[in-house]
């Protein structure tokens, strides 16, 4: 077995431990396969990480200090797992920690939401975007992220199924941790998305003008 195949071999069963435990892996999977790759190619004979495989990976990886910490923070973890399995991989020390810098959120003002909401619910497609109807999902899926406090991703991974527009109640299946939950949506929101269901039912059925817009 090679070294790359080593470290993937050793890679997929943290993530197969992770998932048998009940904890998250989409990070993992982002974070860390880019770096055994790195050290696949460019030490093809070693047969462990080594602390010269992290400083030249960092030297040549343009990480933000808070993408910095979370990368040495998972790599530490996985570094960890393949020392339980009797290799002798280097582990990131304390001297390779990093103060994350606090996240300071922007409140918007009253004024720049409408300036924001307004933008998104003029825009007119003119491109072969134009099959995405983004007239009709902009409104929606940026009231659904600002009014409900649903993640980014979550939106598009509804179905139809999900959203109960009688009673504002939808479904969010596998977010974080890989846990479902449910959100009750308010009134003004659950008329929106009651709006945009019978446009986009229209649309399918007929073909309307692709150039109508949800009326706010």
């Amino acid at each position: 077995m090679s070294f790359l195949e080593d470290l993937n071999d050793g890679f997929e069963k943290l993530m197969q431990f992770r998932e048998a435990t009940g904890y998250a892996t989409d990070t993992y999977r982002s974070s860390i396969p880019p770096f055994i790759n790195y050290c696949g190619k460019n030490y093809p004979n070693a047969r462990y990480i080594t602390q010269e495989m992290i400083d030249s990976w960092l030297e040549s990886y343009a990480y933000s200090t808070n993408s910095k910490a979370a990368f040495i923070s998972l790599l530490r973890i996985y570094t960890k797992f393949l020392c339980f399995m009797n290799r002798e991989d280097f582990i990131p020390d304390n001297d390779y920690s990093t103060r994350r810098i606090p996240y300071n959120p922007h409140v918007f003002q009253a004024s720049e939401l409408t300036v924001l909401f307004n933008r998104l619910d003029s825009y007119i497609p003119h491109t072969c975007g134009i099959q995405f109807n983004p007239q009709l999902i902009l409104p929606v899926y940026s009231r659904l992220l600002y009014c409900s406090g649903m993640r980014p991703q979550e939106p598009p991974a509804l179905r139809r199924k999900d959203v109960d527009i009688d009673t504002g109640d939808i479904y969010i299946r596998q977010s974080k941790r890989h846990k479902d939950r449910h959100i009750i949506i308010s009134e003004e929101m659950r008329l929106l998305c009651k709006q945009y269901d019978g446009l986009l039912g229209e649309l399918k059925s007929s073909k309307l003008n692709r150039n109508i817009h949800i009326k706010l």
